[in-house]
């Protein structure tokens, strides 16, 4: 994952020799990618990545920015230690819904004990 961070940052840079990046990194938008400007109403925080019995373990707590109710699908993607998919988890698609202003972790397994990064996505049903 970090060598297509590395390219990313160099195609950008090499098209943008003038061009000054002024935001920082951001670990939660690197691993939780928002369809549909659904970052509006949603927010992402505190992406981890633990091991259990060799078995890669993501966890990222959603916070709903409304005070109403709303429903999401998330899926996590799983990579190699060379940034290459391993696919989705076994469920695929998950189904949410959280109360306005609710906090509620989401959490999924490797399929695969080479797993060593994970992203969220999470969009509209």
């Amino acid at each position: 994952m970090n060598s297509r961070i590395w390219m990313a940052v160099a195609i950008l840079l090499s098209g943008c020799a003038n061009h000054r990046i002024e935001e920082p990194l951001d670990v939660t938008r690197d691993k939780v990618v928002f369809a549909d400007g659904l970052e509006r109403s949603l927010k992402a925080e505190s992406p981890v990545l633990a091991e259990r019995s060799g078995i890669a373990i993501a966890q990222v707590d959603l916070v709903s920015r409304t005070n109403r109710r709303q429903t999401i699908l998330y899926a996590f993607d799983w990579f190699d230690p060379d940034g290459l998919t391993l696919g989705r988890d076994l469920y695929d698609w998950r189904k949410l819904t959280l109360a306005g202003g609710e906090v509620r972790a989401v959490s999924a397994a490797a399929p695969s004990p080479k797993a060593t990064d994970f992203r969220l996505r999470v969009r509209r049903p």
